[in-house]
């Protein structure tokens, strides 16, 4: 989520210091996939990690945007499958969003202030 939208010289260097090591048989592994998927990243809103990491934990992630609508931060919620499953992760998403949403608005109404 957080390097979805990093201007392209900065992403080259981050893909670059990434050794893109599989953690499970659905880690994505190369710099061209990370590209593809940080596209789709871009045109959905959100971002999941579906055990591409620990294959037993669904995640989703939204982003957290400044006034300037950059990405400063992102909100997650990790569950384990034997919890919820990744479709029941994504009903969560609304509510996730919901609240990055409020986030930013505080953030920006407490940056106005300052």
């Amino acid at each position: 989520m957080l390097t979805c939208e990093l201007p392209e010289r900065q992403l080259a260097t981050a893909l670059t210091a990434n050794d893109f090591q599989p953690f499970t048989e659905r880690t994505i592994t190369t710099p061209d996939a990370y590209r593809a998927e940080l596209a789709k990243v871009r045109a959905q809103g959100w971002s999941e990690d579906s055990a591409e990491h620990e294959d037993f934990i669904n995640c989703v992630a939204a982003p957290i945007r400044d006034s300037a609508g950059r990405i400063i931060a992102a909100a997650s919620v990790s569950v384990p499958d034997v919890i919820l499953s990744r479709d029941e992760v994504h009903d969560l998403l609304p509510a996730l969003q919901q609240t990055t949403a409020a986030i930013a608005a505080d953030w920006a109404s407490t940056t106005e202030r300052t």
